[in-house]
């Protein structure tokens, strides 16, 4: 059961009969207050909803997926979907338990990794809470489960001199001036590939990262990132090269680049460059919030500028070089007279 407003500005409360088929009701109120007043009392009912298979509320959460994710998402929500499905059986979805979910992450852990299993975790319980939100559970079983926590691991970023060294391995001009916007702004790759040139402003110099008819940003938020002189330049340059087209990122002939294809391309560059080989497209976002907070700028910004929707992920960015923490301890000095 969910809440949803119309265009004449009512909220309805959506919701599943006994036999699985979806109605919607009035709540006759423009206020979501009142209406989730309404919603609880309706949810209270002491009407049964029909239990659905496993099988079944995956086709059902694929039609709804598609309508507010990705294709890519979606893929990856009926990927893990369906991992759960061959582990506990095709059994009805309101018998799944807590146990269930552990022991399947366990399993997890053990034949893959613990980076997999966090996966699998937080997609069902997101899948799952909405299963819950339609009364397809009294509870989300995965709502109770812990995220298997990983070792503490740095993420591998550029400084200024390695990247320099991997961008003078890169001899196509669009996917070099890609990977310098990436390395200069902190761009995901899907960001910098629904860019066009409608979001660079030249007069206020800031890229404009916003969500589209087509596209929708990880944080669903929009952002601004300053054009720094070196990008402005670079940006200015591409302009001129590549003309009138859409799209900020494109091919020689105009058409716009696959994330797969910059991704595969990314990776080989690496490799002719002699680093480290688990750098990867997205080392550029982490070199961007890296280098930042050992320029010094506060978490804060960067946390803005990346757009993460939590301080507790711009967190993770905070690690300093051996000599930042012996200077830091070195700051401290008291007078020993022994």
């Amino acid at each position: 059961m969910f809440l949803h407003k119309r265009d004449n500005g009512i909220w309805y409360v959506w919701f599943y009969d006994k036999d699985g088929h979806k109605h919607k009701i009035s709540t006759r109120s423009r206020l979501k207050s009142d209406a989730l007043k309404y919603a609880r009392s309706f949810e209270s009912s002491p009407a049964k909803k029909k239990s659905i298979s496993f099988s079944e509320f995956i086709s059902e959460y694929s039609k709804y997926s598609a309508a507010v994710h990705t294709s890519e998402t979606k893929e990856v929500y009926l990927y893990c979907l369906n991992g759960l499905k061959d582990f506990v059986g095709n059994v009805d979805l309101d018998t799944i338990e807590v146990s269930h979910c552990e022991q399947f992450l366990a399993q997890k852990i053990r034949s893959t990794s613990i980076i997999n299993a966090r996966k699998y975790c937080q997609h069902l319980r997101s899948a799952f809470q909405t299963a819950a939100k339609w009364g397809r559970f009294k509870q989300n079983p995965f709502a109770n489960v812990t995220k298997p926590k990983p070792p503490e691991k740095l993420p591998v970023f550029f400084t200024p001199e390695s990247f320099r060294v991997f961008i003078g391995k890169v001899f196509d001009i669009d996917l070099k001036e890609s990977f310098t916007t990436g390395f200069l702004t902190g761009v995901r790759l899907n960001e910098l590939l629904h860019l066009e040139w409608s979001d660079i402003d030249f007069i206020r110099n800031i890229v404009l990262v916003q969500n589209k008819e087509n596209f929708t940003t990880k944080s669903k938020l929009s952002r601004n990132i300053p054009l720094g002189n070196d990008l402005q330049f670079l940006l200015n340059q591409r302009k001129l090269r590549v003309g009138p087209e859409e799209r900020l990122v494109c091919s020689e002939s105009g058409k716009p680049m696959s994330s797969k294809r910059v991704s595969k391309q990314f990776k080989n560059y690496v490799k002719s460059s002699g680093l480290d080989p688990s750098l990867h497209f997205h080392s550029l976002r982490h070199s961007f919030c890296s280098n930042l907070v050992r320029a010094g700028v506060s978490l804060y910004i960067v946390q803005r500028l990346a757009g993460h929707s939590s301080p507790i992920v711009t967190q993770g960015y905070s690690h300093l070089k051996v000599e930042d923490l012996q200077d830091a301890i070195n700051s401290v000095k008291i007078a020993l007279n022994y």
